[in-house]
């Protein structure tokens, strides 16, 4: 059985106000292709009522980092009340989306995610050995090297909504 290690716990990121949602998911997006993560799209749920469009969307993205483990960025979006809304700045008429916004953001392990190395109980040793005494270090580097990952997209899905806090509506 795989082994899950809570890497980073979860972290709630909220927004209330104007912001673009088709700029937010881009934002996501290409933060993970530059780093190197695979998107996997685990739920997408959508509701249209009075109030407005409540979404609901789970990414995983993950990253392999040997065939024995991987990192997984669990990402977790919701949205409520989510109106359009026409801005008129320098000029221009812009659409914007209006609503409350709550992103959690988790960060896991996963080690052993194929069962190659508890298949038998000489593997299973030989893994505890490798890992304590052999891998420690360079595991140690990629841990901390995901938990930066970790604070980088939490830094840039904070400031991509905090990017249209003061916009004015008239």
């Amino acid at each position: 059985m795989a082994e899950k290690i809570v890497m980073v716990k979860p972290k709630v990121i909220s927004y209330s106000g104007l912001f673009i949602m088709k700029e937010l998911y881009h934002t996501i997006d290409s933060w993970l292709k530059e780093n190197g993560y695979d998107k996997e799209e685990k739920k997408v749920y959508e509701k249209v009522s009075e109030k407005g469009k409540t979404i609901e969307i789970k990414y995983e993205p993950f990253k392999k980092i040997t065939d024995y483990s991987k990192y997984i960025l669990e990402i977790q979006i919701r949205v409520r009340n989510l109106i359009p809304v026409e801005i008129e700045e320098k000029g221009k008429t812009k659409l914007f989306n209006k609503g409350d916004v709550e992103i959690t953001l988790q960060g896991n392990k996963i080690s052993d995610y194929e069962n190659y190395w508890e298949s038998k109980p000489f593997y299973f040793f030989m893994r505890t050995v490798f890992r304590k005494f052999i891998l420690k270090d360079e595991e140690s580097k990629q841990d901390s090297k995901f938990k930066d990952d970790f604070a980088n997209i939490a830094r840039e899905i904070k400031d991509h909504l905090n990017m249209h806090k003061f916009i004015r509506m008239s």
